[in-house]
């Protein structure tokens, strides 16, 4: 069996995602996508994933906060090509929950105000200026 670990901060999917006993990590963006998918009627399996599933995975994305989702190109040199259907369907929900675009993930999201804007410029002129 093959434990698949995290990437650069973010999860390994492959139509299956490995469950938190086999080393994965819970976290608010896996939750995200997996509410997300349930939504779009994409079935989400908990399950120990072994090397050949990820060489005949038809799609395979990994996400984290930073990075969102993102599409995996090979695994070991094997390559999946591009985006696939789901992933790209996912990745436009997940933009569109994270960003304030779906009224239904709204409760999702914290407001919060923009802080004004100061240049190195402002910064320098602060610390040179004197009383």
């Amino acid at each position: 069996m093959v434990t698949v670990r995290r990437g650069s901060g973010a999860r390994c999917w492959a139509l299956s995602s490995p469950p938190s006993r086999a080393g994965a990590l819970e976290g608010i963006t896996q939750d995200t996508v997996e509410q997300l998918a349930a939504g779009l009627g994409v079935p989400v399996r908990r399950r120990d994933l072994l090397r050949t599933d990820l060489y005949t995975a038809d799609e395979m994305f990994v996400c984290g906060t930073a990075a969102g989702i993102v599409p995996v190109q090979s695994v070991d040199n094997r390559g999946l090509g591009a985006a696939g259907p789901v992933t790209a369907q996912l990745t436009a929900a997940y933009e569109a929950a994270v960003h304030g675009r779906d009224e239904r993930y709204r409760h999702w999201l914290t407001p919060v105000a923009a802080a004004s804007r100061t240049t190195r410029r402002d910064v320098a002129a602060r610390l040179v200026r004197r009383p």
